[in-house]
């Protein structure tokens, strides 16, 4: 997603469609979002913001909700990191999954700055991604 490898495949591949995954646009969100944890989360709590939420463990749960009431920037951050994994799950076609992302980014840019700006500049090749999944009945 980063740097000119789009370029340099569309130059030597012209037929073929970038597909950003999920993988690498979570871990863009992750990146982020780690850089708040640092400003306002406190140190040991590394792993539990940034882990998927649906597999927290209860304890780790609980941590989470201690540690996300403490600043309502952390709150928004994780929820908005956990909404785009949530489109991610959804089966989409690519222009629904590029109207939810977009919605998305339009909520996030209070908080996601950098990130914002890499998926915007992405955003066909990430809503790529929906092209060959399934959509559910």
């Amino acid at each position: 997603m980063w740097g000119g490898l789009p370029k340099v495949v569309q130059e030597v591949f012209p037929n073929a469609e970038i597909v950003i995954d999920s993988f690498h646009v979570m871990k863009a969100v992750s990146e982020e979002l780690n850089k708040i944890r640092k400003q306002v989360f406190e140190r040991n709590s590394k792993f539990i913001p940034l882990k998927n939420g649906k597999y927290l463990t209860e304890e780790e749960t609980l941590k989470l909700k201690q540690i996300l009431h403490r600043s309502k920037r952390s709150r928004k951050a994780y929820q908005w990191k956990e909404e785009l994994r949530g489109i991610y799950e959804k089966r989409l076609t690519v222009e629904e999954g590029k109207c939810q992302i977009k919605q998305w980014l339009n909520q996030g840019r209070s908080i996601y700055c950098e990130v914002i700006t890499t998926i915007h500049s992405h955003l066909d090749g990430i809503c790529n991604y929906f092209r060959n999944r399934k959509r559910m009945v």
